[in-house]
């Protein structure tokens, strides 16, 4: 067991180690030793070889900083298939980092190179230039700058060696095929490559599983306070419902009483508009009678009146004239009458 780093949370509730070994270790009595000196929780993590020189850091071939300590968050998986699609050797010194795994840059440029690969042909694959019309060989191609070398054997003289541009070339033929040679030895060591980096993607799947389990076992273990809480808060809530349901009851029972109150007055304000409006109409009535009757008085005078002017005078005409005297008589009674 190698201790790499320790660290304490934000919080100061629990404090960390980092360590590396070459197998599982039942570390249990070691935490029990270790929580009884520093007094708080205690977790042990044991990392991989990456995370090693992630945390402790160095300088690479290039002569930079090592990209995990630098900037890289997570490692994302690096397979010899990309080396052989950039052209590299297979040298696993020179495909390999500090903490002897496959560098991590070899995934920096897999998909241009990838893209860039697509239109190439592969090598000893024969191909016609468009100008001449002429068939050669493939003998190596540049990938970055879209080249090819062909070899172009004539009949009557020596073979012709010319290197074109992709575009001047009519390829008939799959997808480029990766070739490259390797030793033996270089193969035993690209071997040992893969099987470390597998080892290492089944540990930490391993540990992934193992810390949803620890996560899983937690909530579990909180779901019954969890519970409890949840408990206390219906509760409360049913509380609290209950004691709005009555405030509402109070206020719904007050709003009624001013509601059948306020009905009362206005069916008592409609009550005297309504006596009020007969005793109007009633004095109406009486005053339109009384317009009436003296109508009808005035009529009646005025009647009289014309019947008796009317019987008069044809009692004058009747009547032979007598002199003056009864002329000033008649006269005198006409005045009369007519005032």
């Amino acid at each position: 067991m190698k201790l790499i780093e320790c660290e304490y949370t934000f919080d100061n509730n629990k404090l960390l180690f980092y360590f590396t070994a070459d197998g599982r270790i039942d570390f249990r009595e070691l935490v029990k030793d270790l929580a009884s000196v520093f007094k708080t929780r205690i977790e042990l993590r044991q990392i991989g070889v990456r995370d090693e020189t992630k945390m402790i850091g160095g300088i690479g071939i290039c002569g930079r900083a090592l990209c995990c300590h630098a900037h890289l968050s997570d490692f994302h998986p690096v397979s010899i298939k990309m080396a052989k699609e950039q052209n590299l050797s297979l040298n696993p010194t020179k495909i390999s980092g500090v903490c002897g795994r496959l560098m991590c840059c070899l995934k920096y440029e897999e998909e241009t190179y990838e893209m860039l690969n697509k239109n190439l042909p592969r090598v000893g694959h024969t191909v016609t230039i468009k100008e001449t019309g002429q068939r050669a060989e493939v003998i190596n191609t540049n990938i970055i700058r879209q080249l090819v070398k062909l070899v172009i054997r004539h009949k009557d003289g020596d073979p012709e060696i010319v290197e074109m541009r992709l575009d001047a070339l009519e390829i008939r033929g799959g997808k480029r095929r990766i070739e490259t040679k390797v030793s033996k030895e270089e193969e035993e060591a690209l071997k040992k490559l893969e099987a470390l980096e597998k080892e290492e993607k089944g540990g930490d799947r391993q540990e992934d599983q193992k810390k949803n389990n620890q996560n899983r076992n937690n909530r579990n273990n909180k779901r019954p306070n969890r519970n409890n809480n949840n408990r206390n808060k219906n509760n409360q809530d049913k509380k609290d419902a209950q004691d709005n349901q009555g405030d509402k009851n109070v206020n719904n029972s007050n709003k009624n009483l001013k509601q059948q109150q306020n009905k009362k007055q206005q069916n008592k304000k409609q009550q005297n508009q309504k006596q009020e409006n007969k005793k109007q109409e009633s004095e109406n009535g009486e005053g339109k009678e009384q317009l009436g009757q003296k109508d009808q008085k005035s009529s009646d005078k005025n009647r009289n009146r014309n019947r008796n002017r009317n019987r008069n005078r044809n009692r004058n005409r009747n009547k032979k004239p007598q002199g003056q005297a009864g002329g000033d008589n008649n006269k005198q009674s006409e005045s009369k009458e007519d005032k």
